[in-house]
């Protein structure tokens, strides 16, 4: 299925890590993430860690 706005939803995914890497100290990683909706719930899979 095809994202309406891939723009938008970047731009609020790299908003997200960023307070990530602010609130928790955690400021250097590399990681490829899943992520599902359906109706509006959300779920998120970290698929590698590249370290």
């Amino acid at each position: 299925m095809k994202l309406k706005d891939e723009n938008s939803l970047i731009d609020k995914i790299e908003f997200a890590v960023a307070d990530y890497c602010s609130d928790c100290n955690d400021n250097d990683f590399n990681i490829i993430l899943s992520v599902s909706a359906s109706d509006g719930w959300v779920k998120v899979k970290i698929e590698k860690e590249n370290n």
